[in-house]
């Protein structure tokens, strides 16, 4: 899982989530199931990460407001890979050495 780009710590604990923006698609699912979880409403501009697409050069970036819980929501929902939960990778990495 190399390229991985984590946030720094707040409040002494570590940013619980690895960002892949190169595997990003655009789809908005993160912002969508944000805004519902934390202000409990559909509105993908109000919420706490934000996914920038820059069509003329292909890239997407993933950047995460002040206001962000670090609950992780947005990373369980997902379907790319570009936003991980750490505990779940160290677990399917522990997973891949026992085989």
């Amino acid at each position: 899982m190399a390229g991985a780009k984590t946030k720094v710590k707040k409040e002494s604990r570590e940013f619980p989530i690895l960002v892949y923006p190169e595997k990003c698609a655009g789809c908005m699912t993160c912002q969508v199931m944000c805004s519902i979880r934390n202000l409990g409403e559909l509105n993908p501009l109000k919420s706490y990460i934000r996914v920038n697409r820059d069509h003329g050069i292909r890239t997407t970036s993933l950047e995460f407001t002040e206001d962000c819980t670090w609950c992780g929501y947005c990373a369980r929902f997902c379907n790319y890979g570009a936003l991980v939960l750490k505990k779940l990778a160290k677990t399917e990495n522990e997973g891949e050495e026992e085989k």
